[in-house]
């Protein structure tokens, strides 16, 4: 106390105490806003969360089923549509190829009706060479001839017309005459040969 009756204060010391007071309020009530981290939320939203993942989850579930399920059933009509395809084609060239094959039966009685030689030994030449240029065109189509000289009966392939007697007993249900070629397309017959089948007798 002074000599007036009047007491001093430093005031620098008690405002750097406010001063250093209020940091540190203003310090901690920072401190306390923030405290409530991602993992310290209520346990209602929580749950709600984990109710709302599994959801998804499961719904993605039915997503991914359904589709497999519709792809599914999209592959297997497309595939059934191909081989229904892939059939009317097979159709429409065998309508294709035994029209040609009928244009071939009167292009061979056409050679036949002409004479090997003589006058017309030249134009009979040059038809032979049109054949073959058809025939290698039947060929590309899948076309080729049913093999039957010679070969045991083949009711899937020859058609017996009649039964010629044979000497030789190797020949017995052998086709030793052919009357009409037959043709395939690939390996399906769309012709069969007109065919006379050996029989042996004593």
């Amino acid at each position: 106390m002074g000599d007036n009756g009047f007491k001093k204060v430093d005031r620098r010391t008690s405002l750097q105490g406010e001063d250093e007071g209020g940091a540190g309020a203003e310090a901690s009530g920072q401190r306390a806003e923030g405290a409530l981290g991602p993992d310290d939320k209520p346990t209602y939203v929580k749950q709600l969360e984990e109710r709302t993942r599994r959801a998804e989850e499961q719904l993605a579930k039915y997503i991914q089923a359904y589709k497999s399920e519709v792809d599914g059933e999209f592959q297997k009509r497309l595939e059934r549509l191909q081989r229904e395809a892939q059939r009317e084609l097979d159709r429409l060239r065998g309508e294709l190829a035994m029209e040609l094959v009928e244009v071939l039966d009167n292009f061979d009685r056409s050679l036949d009706a002409i004479p090997a030689g003589g006058a017309q030994a030249g134009l009979r030449q040059g038809l032979v060479l049109v054949r073959e240029q058809f025939m290698g065109a039947l060929g590309r189509m899948g076309v080729s001839k049913v093999p039957a000289m010679g070969l045991p009966f083949d009711p899937r392939m020859h058609e017996a017309t009649a039964m010629a007697p044979v000497a030789d007993p190797a020949d017995d249900g052998k086709v030793v005459v052919v009357l009409k070629e037959g043709y395939l397309l690939g390996e399906r017959v769309i012709r069969a040969a007109m065919v006379q089948v050996g029989r042996f007798t004593e």
